[in-house]
């Protein structure tokens, strides 16, 4: 009885050995990609944050006290991470599409930097007042679309 269920009851089984063998070989392929796939995904988020938080952490440093020169260096880091984060490239387009979202978000924290910035050299202080209103008002965007990126990072 034992022998009848045994390996070479298997050998006899249902599907021919070719058959089966591409059967085992696309399941380890399958599994060897899903494990890839996780490389991948904690590669690029690895990359993503070390970029964003390290130039964020610089940002907010620098940006302690406004001042021209402080808003100048402010922007050209902005500008700076939208371009680091520009070239790479994610696994999922939905990921693509909020870093995208981010760099734009980047960009335009950039420009009212230097307005800000120049507002404040030519001691324009109403105009400097709406610049940095629309500044603070870019923060909770940025953090939603930082948190939704993170969120991406954590769950895959």
């Amino acid at each position: 009885m034992i022998a009848q269920w045994g390996i070479a009851h298997y050998s006899r089984g249902l599907l021919p050995h070719p058959v089966a063998n591409l059967i085992c070989a696309g399941a380890l392929a399958l599994s060897l990609l899903a494990g890839c796939d996780r490389m991948r995904r904690a590669s690029q988020c690895e990359r993503l944050a070390d970029t964003v938080n390290t130039t964020m952490r610089t940002i907010s440093e620098e940006t302690a006290r406004i001042t021209p020169a402080s808003l100048r260096s402010g922007a050209q880091h902005y500008e700076a991470l939208s371009q680091a984060l520009g070239p790479m490239e994610f696994s999922d387009r939905q990921m693509a599409i909020e870093v995208e979202s981010f760099r734009r978000s980047l960009d335009s924290a950039a420009y009212l930097c230097h307005e800000l910035a120049e507002d404040l050299s030519k001691n324009e202080l109403a105009q400097a007042a709406l610049h940095k209103r629309d500044l603070d008002a870019l923060k909770a965007p940025m953090k939603l679309q930082a948190y939704r990126m993170n969120s991406w990072c954590r769950d895959r």
